[in-house]
Protein backbone atom coordinates (compact mmCIF):
# COMPACT_ATOMS: atom_id res chain seq x y z
CA UNK A 1 0.00 0.00 0.00
CA UNK A 2 1.09 3.09 -1.26
CA UNK A 3 1.42 5.77 1.91
CA UNK A 4 -1.76 8.88 1.27
CA UNK A 5 0.84 11.37 0.92
CA UNK A 6 1.77 9.70 -2.53
CA UNK A 7 -2.05 9.22 -3.18
CA UNK A 8 -2.78 12.39 -4.45
CA UNK A 9 -3.37 12.34 -8.31
CA UNK A 10 -2.11 10.00 -11.70
CA UNK A 11 0.59 12.95 -11.90
CA UNK A 12 1.33 12.63 -8.63
CA UNK A 13 2.34 8.95 -8.92
CA UNK A 14 3.69 9.38 -12.23
CA UNK A 15 6.26 12.18 -10.01
CA UNK A 16 6.68 9.70 -7.68
CA UNK A 17 8.01 7.27 -10.21
CA UNK A 18 10.24 9.89 -11.52
CA UNK A 19 11.68 10.64 -7.84
CA UNK A 20 12.35 6.76 -7.14
CA UNK A 21 14.09 6.14 -10.09
CA UNK A 22 16.46 9.69 -9.93
CA UNK A 23 16.79 8.76 -6.54
CA UNK A 24 18.32 4.91 -7.18
CA UNK A 25 20.40 6.20 -10.16
CA UNK A 26 22.20 8.73 -7.98
CA UNK A 27 22.93 6.12 -5.17
CA UNK A 28 24.03 3.47 -7.85
CA UNK A 29 26.18 6.38 -9.04
CA UNK A 30 27.64 7.33 -6.11
CA UNK A 31 28.82 4.16 -4.76
CA UNK A 32 30.69 3.83 -8.35
CA UNK A 33 32.80 6.71 -7.97
CA UNK A 34 33.98 5.70 -4.55
CA UNK A 35 34.62 1.58 -5.67
CA UNK A 36 35.01 1.28 -9.31
CA UNK A 37 34.64 -2.32 -9.83
CA UNK A 38 37.28 -4.43 -11.58
CA UNK A 39 37.40 -4.73 -15.54
CA UNK A 40 36.12 -8.09 -17.09
CA UNK A 41 34.89 -9.11 -20.17
CA UNK A 42 30.91 -10.20 -20.38
CA UNK A 43 31.99 -14.30 -19.66
CA UNK A 44 33.92 -13.53 -16.76
CA UNK A 45 31.03 -12.05 -14.84
CA UNK A 46 29.98 -14.45 -12.52
CA UNK A 47 26.71 -15.94 -11.78
CA UNK A 48 25.85 -15.82 -8.26
CA UNK A 49 26.86 -19.09 -6.50
CA UNK A 50 26.19 -19.99 -3.11
CA UNK A 51 28.85 -20.11 -0.60
CA UNK A 52 31.86 -22.87 -0.77
CA UNK A 53 31.73 -24.66 2.37
CA UNK A 54 33.84 -27.24 3.74
CA UNK A 55 33.57 -31.16 3.18
CA UNK A 56 31.47 -32.03 6.24
CA UNK A 57 33.41 -34.31 8.86
CA UNK A 58 31.22 -36.99 10.48
CA UNK A 59 30.17 -37.20 13.97
CA UNK A 60 29.54 -40.47 13.82
CA UNK A 61 32.19 -42.91 16.34
CA UNK A 62 34.77 -44.28 14.07
CA UNK A 63 35.26 -47.86 13.91
CA UNK A 64 38.38 -49.24 15.44
CA UNK A 65 39.31 -51.99 17.44
CA UNK A 66 39.64 -51.64 21.47
CA UNK A 67 42.36 -52.42 23.66
CA UNK A 68 42.11 -55.49 25.69
CA UNK A 69 41.90 -54.80 29.44
CA UNK A 70 45.22 -54.93 31.43
CA UNK A 71 45.95 -58.34 32.76
CA UNK A 72 45.26 -58.21 36.45
CA UNK A 73 48.15 -58.12 38.70
CA UNK A 74 49.70 -61.55 39.74
CA UNK A 75 49.05 -62.15 43.62
CA UNK A 76 52.34 -62.36 45.30
CA UNK A 77 50.51 -64.58 48.04
CA UNK A 78 50.55 -67.43 45.28
CA UNK A 79 54.10 -66.91 44.30
CA UNK A 80 55.90 -69.11 47.45
CA UNK A 81 53.56 -72.00 46.54
CA UNK A 82 54.63 -71.49 42.75
CA UNK A 83 57.91 -71.85 44.04
CA UNK A 84 58.09 -74.27 46.10
CA UNK A 85 56.16 -76.91 43.53
CA UNK A 86 58.78 -75.83 41.19
CA UNK A 87 61.49 -77.00 43.64
CA UNK A 88 59.19 -80.16 44.46
CA UNK A 89 58.97 -79.29 48.76
CA UNK A 90 56.58 -79.49 50.69
CA UNK A 91 57.18 -76.49 53.27
CA UNK A 92 56.48 -77.26 56.68
CA UNK A 93 56.79 -73.98 59.44
CA UNK A 94 59.16 -75.01 62.47
CA UNK A 95 59.66 -78.84 61.36
CA UNK A 96 62.92 -79.80 61.14
CA UNK A 97 63.26 -79.48 57.26
CA UNK A 98 61.68 -77.06 55.28
CA UNK A 99 60.09 -74.42 56.93
CA UNK A 100 59.00 -71.72 54.42
CA UNK A 101 59.54 -70.51 50.69
CA UNK A 102 59.99 -66.32 51.51
CA UNK A 103 59.40 -63.35 49.06
CA UNK A 104 61.79 -60.30 49.00
CA UNK A 105 60.14 -57.29 46.57
CA UNK A 106 63.28 -56.09 44.52
CA UNK A 107 61.97 -53.52 41.69
CA UNK A 108 58.47 -52.42 40.97
CA UNK A 109 59.05 -55.62 38.16
CA UNK A 110 61.06 -58.27 40.28
CA UNK A 111 60.75 -60.26 43.17
CA UNK A 112 63.29 -62.49 45.08
CA UNK A 113 61.94 -65.94 46.34
CA UNK A 114 63.94 -68.07 48.96
CA UNK A 115 63.32 -71.58 51.05
CA UNK A 116 64.06 -71.27 54.78
CA UNK A 117 64.73 -73.87 57.08
CA UNK A 118 67.06 -77.51 57.08
CA UNK A 119 68.07 -78.55 53.80
CA UNK A 120 70.11 -81.40 54.71
CA UNK A 121 67.48 -84.17 55.73
CA UNK A 122 65.78 -83.84 52.06
CA UNK A 123 69.54 -84.71 50.47
CA UNK A 124 68.22 -84.41 46.63
CA UNK A 125 67.86 -81.01 47.20
CA UNK A 126 69.45 -77.91 48.19
CA UNK A 127 68.27 -74.27 49.08
CA UNK A 128 67.56 -71.90 46.15
CA UNK A 129 67.10 -68.67 45.54
CA UNK A 130 64.87 -67.29 42.27
CA UNK A 131 63.82 -64.15 40.40
CA UNK A 132 60.37 -63.34 39.09
CA UNK A 133 58.73 -60.96 37.01
CA UNK A 134 55.16 -61.13 36.32
CA UNK A 135 53.88 -61.00 33.05
CA UNK A 136 50.27 -60.93 31.96
CA UNK A 137 49.09 -61.52 35.25
CA UNK A 138 51.04 -64.84 35.71
CA UNK A 139 54.59 -64.96 37.17
CA UNK A 140 57.60 -66.24 35.53
CA UNK A 141 60.85 -67.33 37.01
CA UNK A 142 63.74 -65.13 35.47
CA UNK A 143 66.51 -67.05 36.67
CA UNK A 144 67.43 -69.65 40.01
CA UNK A 145 70.71 -70.39 41.95
CA UNK A 146 71.40 -73.67 44.12
CA UNK A 147 72.97 -72.24 47.40
CA UNK A 148 75.91 -74.86 47.70
CA UNK A 149 76.81 -74.43 51.15
CA UNK A 150 73.93 -73.35 52.67
CA UNK A 151 72.19 -75.64 55.45
CA UNK A 152 70.08 -73.62 57.32
CA UNK A 153 68.13 -70.75 56.31
CA UNK A 154 66.37 -68.09 58.02
CA UNK A 155 63.66 -65.94 56.53
CA UNK A 156 65.50 -63.08 57.52
CA UNK A 157 69.03 -64.53 55.68
CA UNK A 158 68.61 -62.63 52.05
CA UNK A 159 68.67 -58.91 51.84
CA UNK A 160 68.83 -56.52 48.86
CA UNK A 161 71.90 -54.94 49.11
CA UNK A 162 73.75 -52.06 47.09
CA UNK A 163 76.91 -52.42 45.34
CA UNK A 164 76.40 -51.17 41.25
CA UNK A 165 73.28 -49.55 40.10
CA UNK A 166 73.75 -51.50 36.46
CA UNK A 167 72.59 -55.01 38.73
CA UNK A 168 70.58 -56.16 41.23
CA UNK A 169 72.34 -57.69 44.23
CA UNK A 170 71.61 -59.97 47.11
CA UNK A 171 73.22 -61.29 49.69
CA UNK A 172 72.87 -64.71 51.61
CA UNK A 173 73.84 -65.51 55.08
CA UNK A 174 73.38 -68.64 55.83
CA UNK A 175 74.82 -71.57 58.49
CA UNK A 176 76.01 -74.94 58.07
CA UNK A 177 76.31 -77.71 60.51
CA UNK A 178 76.89 -77.17 64.42
CA UNK A 179 77.86 -73.51 64.12
CA UNK A 180 79.17 -72.81 60.71
CA UNK A 181 78.43 -69.88 58.45
CA UNK A 182 77.97 -69.59 54.72
CA UNK A 183 78.51 -66.48 53.18
CA UNK A 184 76.98 -65.88 49.13
CA UNK A 185 76.48 -62.84 47.31
CA UNK A 186 74.06 -63.23 44.71
CA UNK A 187 73.76 -61.10 40.71
CA UNK A 188 71.01 -60.44 38.87
CA UNK A 189 72.36 -58.91 35.49
CA UNK A 190 69.14 -58.31 33.77
CA UNK A 191 69.98 -61.51 32.26
CA UNK A 192 71.13 -64.25 34.42
CA UNK A 193 71.04 -64.75 38.01
CA UNK A 194 74.42 -66.00 38.97
CA UNK A 195 76.78 -66.08 42.54
CA UNK A 196 79.44 -63.58 42.02
CA UNK A 197 80.96 -64.16 45.36
CA UNK A 198 81.09 -67.08 48.00
CA UNK A 199 82.71 -67.98 51.64
CA UNK A 200 82.92 -70.19 54.39
CA UNK A 201 83.80 -70.31 57.57
CA UNK A 202 83.33 -72.42 61.34
CA UNK A 203 81.75 -69.53 62.86
CA UNK A 204 78.44 -67.42 61.30
CA UNK A 205 79.18 -64.02 59.75
CA UNK A 206 80.82 -64.85 57.42
CA UNK A 207 80.86 -61.70 55.00
CA UNK A 208 79.76 -58.51 54.62
CA UNK A 209 79.32 -55.68 52.37
CA UNK A 210 80.41 -52.32 53.47
CA UNK A 211 82.99 -49.79 51.55
CA UNK A 212 86.11 -50.53 53.27
CA UNK A 213 88.18 -47.29 51.85
CA UNK A 214 85.41 -44.16 52.30
CA UNK A 215 84.91 -43.42 49.14
CA UNK A 216 81.19 -44.56 48.44
CA UNK A 217 82.36 -48.05 46.26
CA UNK A 218 81.29 -50.85 48.59
CA UNK A 219 83.64 -53.59 48.95
CA UNK A 220 82.95 -57.23 49.89
CA UNK A 221 85.09 -58.39 52.93
CA UNK A 222 85.24 -62.09 54.13
CA UNK A 223 86.14 -62.92 57.49
CA UNK A 224 88.40 -65.75 57.13
CA UNK A 225 89.43 -65.74 61.15
CA UNK A 226 90.45 -68.64 62.19
CA UNK A 227 88.44 -70.35 65.27
CA UNK A 228 90.12 -73.57 65.82
CA UNK A 229 93.76 -72.17 67.23
CA UNK A 230 93.30 -74.96 70.34
CA UNK A 231 89.60 -76.14 70.23
CA UNK A 232 86.43 -73.73 69.31
CA UNK A 233 85.37 -73.42 72.99
CA UNK A 234 89.08 -72.27 73.56
CA UNK A 235 88.24 -69.05 72.53
CA UNK A 236 91.53 -68.30 70.71
CA UNK A 237 91.34 -66.71 67.67
CA UNK A 238 93.72 -66.09 64.64
CA UNK A 239 91.72 -62.99 62.66
CA UNK A 240 92.17 -62.78 59.22
CA UNK A 241 89.75 -61.52 56.47
CA UNK A 242 89.65 -60.90 52.77
CA UNK A 243 88.66 -58.12 50.66
CA UNK A 244 87.20 -58.33 46.94
CA UNK A 245 86.89 -55.27 45.15
CA UNK A 246 84.66 -54.16 42.30
CA UNK A 247 86.33 -52.63 39.20
CA UNK A 248 82.91 -52.13 37.21
CA UNK A 249 83.09 -55.48 35.39
CA UNK A 250 84.31 -58.57 38.42
CA UNK A 251 85.17 -58.51 41.96
CA UNK A 252 89.12 -58.38 42.46
CA UNK A 253 90.90 -59.94 45.49
CA UNK A 254 93.13 -57.20 47.19
CA UNK A 255 96.13 -59.05 47.54
CA UNK A 256 99.48 -57.49 48.86
CA UNK A 257 101.83 -56.24 45.83
CA UNK A 258 104.89 -55.65 45.50
CA UNK A 259 106.69 -53.02 43.12
CA UNK A 260 108.65 -53.89 40.58
CA UNK A 261 112.16 -51.99 39.79
CA UNK A 262 111.12 -49.68 37.42
CA UNK A 263 109.28 -48.03 40.37
CA UNK A 264 110.75 -44.84 41.85
CA UNK A 265 113.46 -46.18 44.56
CA UNK A 266 111.94 -44.69 47.61
CA UNK A 267 108.59 -45.79 46.95
CA UNK A 268 109.63 -49.20 45.98
CA UNK A 269 111.81 -49.64 48.86
CA UNK A 270 109.11 -48.47 51.90
CA UNK A 271 106.28 -50.73 49.93
CA UNK A 272 108.01 -53.91 49.52
CA UNK A 273 109.23 -53.78 53.04
CA UNK A 274 105.88 -53.17 54.16
CA UNK A 275 104.76 -56.04 52.19
CA UNK A 276 107.51 -58.26 53.24
CA UNK A 277 106.72 -57.25 56.99
CA UNK A 278 102.88 -57.71 56.88
CA UNK A 279 103.81 -61.18 54.94
CA UNK A 280 105.66 -61.79 58.14
CA UNK A 281 102.48 -61.05 60.57
CA UNK A 282 104.86 -58.24 61.79
CA UNK A 283 102.22 -55.57 61.68
CA UNK A 284 103.30 -52.84 63.75
CA UNK A 285 106.76 -52.63 61.65
CA UNK A 286 104.46 -52.76 58.66
CA UNK A 287 102.32 -49.80 59.40
CA UNK A 288 104.37 -46.72 59.40
CA UNK A 289 106.60 -48.36 55.93
CA UNK A 290 103.12 -48.88 54.09
CA UNK A 291 102.13 -45.29 55.50
CA UNK A 292 104.96 -43.97 53.93
CA UNK A 293 104.61 -45.61 50.53
CA UNK A 294 101.41 -43.84 50.08
CA UNK A 295 102.41 -40.51 50.87
CA UNK A 296 104.60 -41.21 47.89
CA UNK A 297 102.65 -42.26 45.82
CA UNK A 298 98.42 -41.42 46.89
CA UNK A 299 97.30 -42.81 43.58
CA UNK A 300 99.06 -45.40 42.77
CA UNK A 301 95.92 -48.60 43.08
CA UNK A 302 98.68 -51.06 44.13
CA UNK A 303 99.85 -48.98 47.33
CA UNK A 304 96.25 -47.45 48.15
CA UNK A 305 95.09 -51.45 48.35
CA UNK A 306 98.53 -52.79 50.04
CA UNK A 307 97.65 -49.83 52.76
CA UNK A 308 93.92 -50.68 52.70
CA UNK A 309 94.56 -54.25 53.52
CA UNK A 310 97.36 -54.09 56.23
CA UNK A 311 95.55 -51.43 57.98
CA UNK A 312 92.98 -53.69 57.95
CA UNK A 313 94.54 -57.09 59.35
CA UNK A 314 96.46 -54.95 61.78
CA UNK A 315 93.62 -53.44 63.40
CA UNK A 316 91.68 -57.26 63.44
CA UNK A 317 94.91 -58.48 64.88
CA UNK A 318 95.51 -56.06 67.90
CA UNK A 319 91.78 -55.88 68.70
CA UNK A 320 92.11 -60.09 69.89
CA UNK A 321 94.94 -59.02 71.71
CA UNK A 322 92.84 -57.13 73.98
CA UNK A 323 90.17 -59.90 74.53
CA UNK A 324 91.65 -63.20 74.17
CA UNK A 325 92.36 -66.21 76.95
CA UNK A 326 95.93 -66.70 75.84
CA UNK A 327 98.19 -63.15 75.33
CA UNK A 328 100.91 -64.80 74.21
CA UNK A 329 99.69 -65.99 71.06
CA UNK A 330 97.43 -63.07 70.35
CA UNK A 331 100.51 -61.12 70.30
CA UNK A 332 102.13 -63.10 68.52
CA UNK A 333 99.63 -63.24 65.64
CA UNK A 334 99.74 -59.40 65.56
CA UNK A 335 103.87 -59.18 65.12
CA UNK A 336 104.18 -57.91 68.42
CA UNK A 337 107.01 -60.59 69.89
CA UNK A 338 108.29 -58.75 72.77
CA UNK A 339 104.83 -58.00 74.24
CA UNK A 340 104.13 -62.00 73.47
CA UNK A 341 108.06 -63.00 75.34
CA UNK A 342 106.82 -60.40 77.94
CA UNK A 343 103.95 -63.03 78.98
CA UNK A 344 106.58 -65.59 79.72
CA UNK A 345 108.73 -62.53 82.31
CA UNK A 346 106.70 -63.60 85.53
CA UNK A 347 108.26 -67.12 85.16
CA UNK A 348 111.70 -68.23 85.95
CA UNK A 349 113.57 -69.95 83.16
CA UNK A 350 113.25 -73.41 85.47
CA UNK A 351 109.51 -73.07 84.92
CA UNK A 352 109.00 -72.37 81.31
CA UNK A 353 111.68 -75.00 80.78
CA UNK A 354 109.72 -77.56 82.53
CA UNK A 355 108.91 -80.80 80.76
CA UNK A 356 105.81 -81.36 82.86
CA UNK A 357 105.08 -77.76 81.55
CA UNK A 358 102.98 -76.84 84.87
CA UNK A 359 103.11 -73.67 83.62
CA UNK A 360 100.61 -74.03 81.02
CA UNK A 361 98.36 -75.59 83.72
CA UNK A 362 95.11 -74.01 83.99
CA UNK A 363 95.52 -71.79 80.84
CA UNK A 364 93.93 -71.95 77.57
CA UNK A 365 96.92 -74.03 76.33
CA UNK A 366 96.72 -76.66 78.67
CA UNK A 367 96.36 -80.14 76.73
CA UNK A 368 97.04 -78.34 73.50
CA UNK A 369 100.65 -77.86 74.09
CA UNK A 370 102.34 -79.75 70.96
CA UNK A 371 99.63 -77.43 69.20
CA UNK A 372 101.28 -74.32 70.66
CA UNK A 373 104.50 -75.10 69.52
CA UNK A 374 103.21 -75.39 66.05
CA UNK A 375 101.71 -72.31 65.98
CA UNK A 376 104.87 -70.69 67.77
CA UNK A 377 106.81 -72.13 64.80
CA UNK A 378 104.78 -71.36 61.96
CA UNK A 379 105.13 -68.04 63.00
CA UNK A 380 108.43 -67.60 63.96
CA UNK A 381 109.84 -69.32 60.87
CA UNK A 382 108.44 -66.29 58.69
CA UNK A 383 109.21 -63.60 61.01
CA UNK A 384 113.12 -64.31 61.63
CA UNK A 385 113.25 -64.02 58.08
CA UNK A 386 112.29 -60.66 57.69
CA UNK A 387 113.97 -59.55 60.48
CA UNK A 388 116.84 -61.91 61.70
CA UNK A 389 117.48 -60.16 64.53
CA UNK A 390 114.17 -60.24 66.40
CA UNK A 391 115.41 -61.75 69.92
CA UNK A 392 111.98 -62.73 71.32
CA UNK A 393 111.20 -64.58 68.48
CA UNK A 394 114.40 -67.03 69.07
CA UNK A 395 113.72 -67.29 72.48
CA UNK A 396 110.45 -68.19 71.99
CA UNK A 397 111.17 -70.72 68.81
CA UNK A 398 113.50 -71.81 71.46
CA UNK A 399 110.19 -72.78 73.84
CA UNK A 400 108.42 -74.01 70.69
CA UNK A 401 111.13 -76.71 70.15
CA UNK A 402 111.51 -77.80 74.12
CA UNK A 403 107.99 -78.31 74.59
CA UNK A 404 107.93 -80.74 71.05
CA UNK A 405 110.83 -82.19 72.20
CA UNK A 406 113.00 -80.97 75.09
CA UNK A 407 115.99 -83.01 73.87
CA UNK A 408 116.16 -81.25 70.36
CA UNK A 409 119.64 -79.46 70.31
CA UNK A 410 118.06 -76.52 68.58
CA UNK A 411 116.57 -74.99 71.86
CA UNK A 412 119.56 -73.94 73.48
CA UNK A 413 120.91 -72.73 70.02
CA UNK A 414 117.55 -70.77 70.18
CA UNK A 415 118.20 -69.37 73.21
CA UNK A 416 121.73 -68.32 72.79
CA UNK A 417 120.89 -66.41 70.17
CA UNK A 418 118.46 -64.53 71.57
CA UNK A 419 120.39 -63.80 74.34
CA UNK A 420 123.48 -62.83 72.03
CA UNK A 421 120.93 -60.24 70.16
CA UNK A 422 119.72 -58.76 73.22
CA UNK A 423 122.79 -59.10 76.08
CA UNK A 424 120.85 -56.77 78.69
CA UNK A 425 117.40 -59.48 78.49
CA UNK A 426 118.14 -60.81 82.07
CA UNK A 427 115.52 -63.98 81.32
CA UNK A 428 117.61 -64.61 78.16
CA UNK A 429 120.91 -65.10 80.00
CA UNK A 430 119.46 -66.70 83.14
CA UNK A 431 117.78 -69.33 80.33
CA UNK A 432 121.29 -70.12 78.58
CA UNK A 433 122.70 -70.94 82.15
CA UNK A 434 119.92 -72.69 83.38
CA UNK A 435 119.37 -75.13 79.97
CA UNK A 436 123.30 -75.60 79.94
CA UNK A 437 122.90 -77.40 83.49
CA UNK A 438 120.26 -79.60 82.21
CA UNK A 439 121.04 -83.33 80.87
CA UNK A 440 118.31 -83.13 78.24
CA UNK A 441 119.75 -79.93 76.88
CA UNK A 442 123.62 -81.02 77.32
CA UNK A 443 123.85 -82.53 73.53
CA UNK A 444 123.05 -79.35 72.47
CA UNK A 445 125.38 -77.31 75.10
CA UNK A 446 128.27 -79.38 74.41
CA UNK A 447 127.55 -78.74 70.25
Amino acid sequence: MIPQFFQTSTTSQGWLRLLLMGTAALLFSACVAVTPPPAVTPQSVPTEQPAATATPISTATPTSTPEAPAAPAADVAELPQIFADILGITPVPDSDSWQSVEVLPLTPELWATFTTGLSYNDPPKKHAVAIFTQKDGSWVELGQVELECSGFVADDSVQQVSLDPASVWLTVDSGAGAHSGCFDLLRWDGSNLTIAVSGFNSFPGVGEVRDVDGDGQPEVVLNATDPYVFCYACGVRLFGLTIQRWDGTQFLPVELTSLPEDTTADLREANNRAVELAGASLFPDALPLIDEALSLAPKDERVYWNSQLIHALAQGRKEYTESTPYPLLSWMFYGDWAAAQAELNAYTPAQIFDPEMALLQETAASGWEDTLADWILQFSGPALAAEPELAPAWFLQGWAKFLKDPSDPGVLADVKEAARLAPDEQLFQDAVEYLSSQSFSQSASNG
